[in-house]
């Protein structure tokens, strides 16, 4: 989604993505949770703001920007309680988008645990086939040696005269 307006008199667009804070901004039951704020390098978009680690979430503090009647962008600290809600709501459209078979963070994440185990299996087999393969190959080798060894003897006695 692209938000649109005027800072110093030129037009700017910036990417952004939308969240349910930005639903629960417009309604009257939610106003309270959000406090008009300057958009500084603390502010991170809700969205992003869910990415980070509770270490990063320290130095940031989630925010959702508006456009006002000016055209002017205006940026809103979001409560606690609305990042609690946006994440829950998150989780569970990531648990839709996986129904669906959608690609997100869920698949992946069966992908390289499969990937693992087929890769642990294909190695067992392999060691498994690799001594199998040296047995026969050592059974072979004494069996061939035992023959020639049966020929050779054969060959010297009809040499030799016997």
């Amino acid at each position: 989604h692209k938000i649109t307006y005027i800072q110093d008199g030129e037009t700017v667009e910036i990417d952004y993505e939308l969240s349910w804070a930005d639903w629960a901004y417009l309604d009257k039951d939610w106003k309270s949770h959000f406090e008009a704020v300057l958009n500084d390098d603390t502010a991170v978009s809700i969205s992003a703001y869910q990415q980070l680690d509770e270490k990063a979430r320290m130095r940031k503090h989630p925010v959702i920007h508006r456009v006002n009647a000016d055209g002017a962008l205006s940026t809103y600290k979001v409560s606690d309680e609305v990042v609690r809600v946006c994440t829950e709501l998150t989780k569970n459209l990531d648990v839709l988008r996986e129904w669906a078979g959608l690609f997100n963070e869920f698949p992946e994440k069966v992908h390289e645990r499969v990937q693992s185990e087929l890769q642990k299996e294909f190695e067992a087999e392999k060691k498994k086939l690799i001594v199998e393969l040296a047995k026969e190959k050592q059974g072979w080798e004494s069996e061939t040696i035992e023959r020639i060894k049966a020929e050779m003897k054969e060959t010297l006695l009809k040499l030799s005269g016997y």
